[in-house]
């Protein structure tokens, strides 16, 4: 019965009984809606490699082409490179629907809600940052930012959703946006943030969504890793099976936090000529599921529950964003906010500049670095995320290495092709076959989290989301590097055949 009454809530809230003109929602129809009392908004925090797929979910509860973009960067038009406060809007029927979002780490959809005692209560300000008030926020009021161009899960069709740029973002919530989260999608459990107990906060809730993660490293690197590798590649072929790789325990022994020869220069990977150079690890903040996931995979962090095989990770500590050792050699973390920032961070190894990300605490850049072009760095994110697909030069310099010598894009080509405006026409990959199939172990199980108290529409509005993605109907057109863990057969391609159930500790194990 409970289940059949959600349903129909969901239906109703999503039903679009009217005919609609598809065009794409404005700020002034924002402004209308609200006067006329037609309007429904939430806002929500968490993962910023959900941030794609989140945003193709909302619009697979909208009305075909009625999406508009609202966010905070100057540049970029893919959820995801837009900007850390993404804001999404769309007519349902005769209303008009709004979701704020807050893409600084999953642990930011716990933040507000944690006791001060416990440490992410630390990014309770950061979680609460959002754009002001769309319709009333000036600094966005045309479409400036240019168009995203995708295919709607809704329809299988191809759309060019406007983006508005540059908006302003606030933290003194007394405008006619939303005052507090409802919650948000998280890459991992609250567990492995450290939070033993989420009673009186909220309830989290899983989302039979795996995602795949990967070890990313700068263009600089991923050559002179295949040169040291015997890999013969040029020009701006980056062919999933051509892609060098390191060992799981090799990455470890860069993240890991007792200093070893791995992190005072290259020679381990890349040969004695290369002993004294740089390493630049770029990770994300400690409010991420992506850096807790990393933690988990990689160094047994909160798994080991304190015993010996638990390592701990190289970190800068709060409030600083970056770590260069103290005896002066050439080991430099770099802890960034978003993955966005870590894109950028990486293009810009490649390019030479100063790199100027924050730590994801809300208090801003600090300790800004310059670099030479050319110089080497690593780390980890989403496969959520695509070179192939980036839209801005500042985020092109990334790309995805083989772990223990398996690729997480190989046997996923789906015969279609992406046309970069920087690499030409290059194919499509899912990102998701060796995955599934249990050749390749890196990825999480997510989870979705609400709080005690929600607003009505983000009640709903979130679990909708997360039903729109895990979808045997529309599994051809599941995002990238995202699987279902449902077991449905007709979707082969995205298919989980192996399980954590439901314990990102666990190793994969074959379900059947």
């Amino acid at each position: 019965m409970k289940a059949t009454q959600i349903t129909l809530a969901i239906a109703a809230l999503f039903a679009v009984g009217q005919a609609v003109a598809a065009t794409p929602v404005t700020p002034s129809d924002i402004v209308t809606a609200r006067t006329g009392g037609t309007l429904k908004q939430t806002w929500f925090a968490g993962s910023s490699a959900f941030a794609l797929p989140a945003f193709l979910a909302f619009e697979k509860l909208c009305d075909a082409g009625t999406m508009a973009i609202f966010d905070s960067n100057s540049s970029g038009t893919k959820p995801g490179s837009t900007g850390n406060y993404p804001t999404y809007a769309c007519k349902v029927g005769t209303n008009v629907e709004v979701v704020y979002n807050n893409n600084g780490g999953s642990a930011l959809a716990y933040a507000p809600f944690l006791p001060s005692t416990n440490s992410l209560s630390t990014f309770k300000g950061a979680a609460l940052t959002r754009l002001a008030e769309i319709g009333g926020n000036t600094s966005c009021s045309t479409a400036n930012g240019g168009s995203y161009t995708h295919v709607e899960l809704k329809t299988g069709t191809t759309v060019s959703t406007p983006v508005y740029g540059s908006c302003a973002t606030t933290t003194v919530l007394t405008d006619n946006g939303p005052t507090t989260i409802a919650g948000g999608i998280t890459d991992v459990e609250a567990a492995l943030f450290n939070i033993k107990s989420l009673k009186g906060i909220g309830t989290e809730s899983v989302t039979n969504l795996g995602q795949t993660f990967g070890i990313v490293v700068n263009t600089s690197l991923y050559r002179a890793l295949q040169a040291a590798q015997g890999i013969t590649e040029t020009g701006n072929n980056y062919d999933p099976t051509l892609a060098p790789s390191i060992t799981r325990e090799q990455y470890a022994s860069i993240t890991q936090s007792n200093e070893t020869s791995f992190q005072t220069g290259w020679s381990n990977l890349l040969g004695s000529s290369y002993t004294s150079t740089p390493v630049y690890l770029i990770r994300r903040s400690a409010d991420s599921g992506t850096q807790a996931g990393s933690q988990a995979f990689f160094l047994g962090n909160p798994c080991n529950n304190g015993n010996a095989g638990q390592i701990s990770p190289a970190t800068t500590g709060l409030g600083s964003n970056i770590y260069s050792t103290p005896n002066g050699d050439s080991f430099t973390v770099y802890e960034s906010g978003s993955t966005g920032n870590v894109k950028v961070a990486l293009t810009t190894l490649d390019n030479g500049g100063t790199i100027t990300v924050d730590d994801g605490t809300g208090t801003g850049v600090s300790n800004p670095v310059t670099v030479t072009a050319g110089t080497f760095g690593i780390g980890v994110i989403s496969l959520t995320e695509d070179w192939r697909a980036e839209t801005t030069a500042a985020n092109k310099g990334y790309r995805f290495i083989k772990i223990d010598g398996v690729s997480p894009e190989a046997g996923s080509a789906t015969g279609n092709t992406i046309s970069s405006p920087f690499f030409g026409t290059q194919n499509q990959y899912l990102a998701t076959a060796t995955t599934v199939s249990g050749q390749y172990p890196y990825y999480m199980e997510s989870r979705y989290f609400l709080q005690s108290n929600p607003d009505a529409f983000g009640k709903v509005t979130l679990p909708a989301m997360i039903t729109a993605l895990d979808d045997p109907n529309t599994c051809a057109l599941t995002p990238r590097a995202i699987s279902l863990l449902n077991g449905i057969s007709s979707c082969k391609s995205v298919d989980v055949l192996v399980t954590k159930n439901g314990n990102n500790c666990s190793v994969p194990v074959f379900a059947n």
